[in-house]
């Protein structure tokens, strides 16, 4: 590393050290990405580089650190919007309807949503080490803040979105299994249907991390007790659906026989 690249990286690492201590851990919701009407002393001096995007990366770090300011008490109000949400009780048949699809949609695209929008308004294409510390720094509060909105907008329990959660990636376990096992798929197809596999097998504890590497647990793998229900629900609504690494539509778009797959299931639960 040259001595320049160093003094950078250091400075760098001051600047933000005194940002932080300034308290980064907190959030305003919709200010502008530049705003330069600060107090003095309220953060740092901008370190004087001949490199624009040096000196641009800071005046961004100032921007996250601004919109963070506010976060717990936003995180407060959004949590007291929680606690009104009725506590979840399974359906009686245990089933899946579609009103719990919707529901699962509009967490997770109002959590996708706020997340990347916060990561292109304010950290941009172009993020160097002052915006990445400075994001580091808040990542884990503006999850939990996003989380809790999502749950919020959807009208649900974080106990309720796990159980939608995992009667989805069974039925989409059951759907993938088959086309892995029936239609013979290569090349891309095949790898993202692996993927995925495996993907939903740790999400569901079939694979678990242990200190000794991945373990299988073939004893949780019950392929014949997803209802057909459930997979009914599923392939009708499956385009719309995601969930971290489980995409139906990229790298490459997964299309299921809904025929196929029911008259596959026809011997487990209705």
């Amino acid at each position: 590393m040259s001595k320049t690249k160093l003094f950078s990286n250091l400075a760098a690492m001051a600047w933000l050290a005194a940002l932080l201590g300034l308290g980064l851990y907190v959030s305003a919701l919709e200010k502008p990405l530049y705003e330069g009407n600060y107090e003095d002393g309220e953060y740092p001096e901008i370190l004087p580089s001949k490199n624009a995007i040096y000196v641009e990366d800071q005046y961004r770090a100032r921007g996250i650190a601004h919109r963070t300011r506010r976060l717990e008490e936003d995180f407060a109000w959004i949590k007291e919007q929680y606690e009104k949400i009725e506590p979840f009780q399974e359906p009686a048949d245990g089933k899946l309807t579609l009103e719990h699809v919707d529901k699962y949609v509009t967490a997770v695209d109002s959590y996708a949503r706020d997340n990347r929008d916060f990561k292109k308004n304010r950290i941009g294409d172009r993020p160097s080490v002052f915006s990445v510390f400075a994001y580091v720094g808040m990542a884990n509060s503006l999850y939990e803040y996003t989380k809790t909105k999502a749950f919020v907008k959807a009208g649900i329990t974080e106990e309720e979105f796990d159980w939608i959660r995992d009667k989805i990636l069974w039925a989409a376990l059951f759907s993938a299994q088959y086309n892995l096992d029936h239609n013979e798929p290569t090349g891309l197809d095949k790898e993202h249907l692996e993927k995925m596999i495996r993907s939903i097998y740790f999400v569901l504890g079939i694979f678990t991390h242990e200190e000794q590497g991945d373990v299988f647990h073939p004893d949780r793998l019950k392929l014949d007790q997803v209802p057909v229900h459930d997979l009914t629900i599923f392939l009708d609504n499956y385009q719309r659906i995601q969930y971290q690494k489980v995409h139906f539509d990229t790298p490459t778009n997964i299309t299921f026989d809904k025929e196929a797959i029911l008259e596959a299931a026809r011997n487990n639960t209705p």
